[in-house]
């Protein structure tokens, strides 16, 4: 004969599951996560206890613990996250500010140098190279924060 789970089994169970897993509360997790399932307040929870728990309540709840227990690993993840983050904002900062010394740098041989036009050529292929590689950063930064944020909110 199949095990009947009621609420108070229910709770103990979740209770130790999402300890194991690491939950700071794995108790006040365990609560509001049957309560949200059974859509009722946590003095419910103890006043129906003994109540024993339909297939599909249980299926939810199951499904609500395993989604708190995957939260849990990205709250643990979220500070070095942050500062992944600020360091590729830092990154995108600077290569912007090379990028218009870079443009400033070409605009002021371009304008003083006109004359000299086989010179410029040189440094003006330079330059663009310089610029090139400067907005192939930029993207590469922008790209890498685009995956990095949508594998964070995975």
């Amino acid at each position: 004969m199949a095990e009947t789970w009621t609420v108070r089994s229910l709770l103990q169970w979740a209770r130790e599951w999402l300890g194991r897993k690491g939950a700071e509360n794995p108790r006040l997790d365990a609560e509001l996560l049957l309560a949200d399932a059974l859509r009722c307040d946590r003095v419910r929870l103890y006043i129906d206890a003994d109540k024993p728990l339909a297939a599909e309540e249980l299926a939810l709840q199951q499904k609500l613990v395993e989604t708190a227990a995957r939260l849990q690993g990205l709250e643990r993840a979220a500070p070095q996250a942050a500062a992944y983050l600020a360091r590729l904002n830092e990154d995108i900062a600077a290569a912007d500010s090379k990028l218009a010394t870079d443009r400033a740098r070409l605009a002021q041989v371009l304008a003083g140098r006109s004359g000299q036009l086989a010179g410029v050529m040189g440094k003006t292929q330079q330059l663009l190279a310089d610029l090139l590689t400067t907005k192939l950063a930029l993207h590469n930064v922008a790209s890498s924060q685009k995956i990095f944020r949508r594998n964070l909110s995975a």
